[in-house]
């Protein structure tokens, strides 16, 4: 019980610091990006039924909609999610479902998704594995689970770790 009760309470802060920093999170990652195409290391069809996991504003959502045949985008938090309907409306796509909830127990049937997508957010989990887990489940046999996140060399990552604590406890 005492497990659920920390997720709880994990879910309600991250909702909180992500609504608070909505709007500057989309402009930042739709100003800084990561310097190249994601997709071109994501192996993604026509014929794809895709799972953005933790899909904050959109930011693969939409690039994975313009190449598969459906995506749905999950996250937690309402404010980042109504930033990425606007950017699906204002870019025409028709074929994206967005869906609120944890990513500690994803809502979807076993084998659900040809391919199960996260893009920086990992570093936000209290229980990485467990939601890698539900991936898994998620995804269909021959499909495909694609993660992109934050790894800095060792020598940096206490660092890295404080400043993120100071701007996002």
């Amino acid at each position: 019980m005492a497990a659920m009760e920390s997720k709880t309470r994990h879910g309600a802060q991250v909702v909180e610091q992500f609504t608070r920093q909505d709007k500057g999170y989309a402009e930042m990652t739709e100003k800084y990006g990561s310097g190249h195409d994601p997709l071109d290391l994501i192996d993604v069809g026509p014929e794809d039924i895709v799972l953005d996991v933790a899909c904050g504003t959109g930011r693969l959502t939409l690039p994975l909609a313009a190449r598969a045949r459906h995506v749905t985008g999950f996250d937690i938090t309402p404010a980042m999610v109504d930033i990425a309907r606007q950017a699906q409306a204002k870019a025409g796509v028709a074929n994206i479902d967005w869906q609120m909830g944890n990513v500690h127990a994803l809502p979807f049937a076993d084998r659900a998704f040809s391919l199960v997508t996260c893009g920086l957010a990992v570093h936000h989990f209290t229980e990485p594995a467990t939601v890698l887990a539900e991936m898994r489940r998620v995804c269909r046999p021959g499909g495909r689970v694609a993660v992109m996140d934050l790894r800095p060399p060792p020598e940096k990552a206490e660092a890295l770790d404080r400043f993120e604590r100071l701007h996002d406890p």
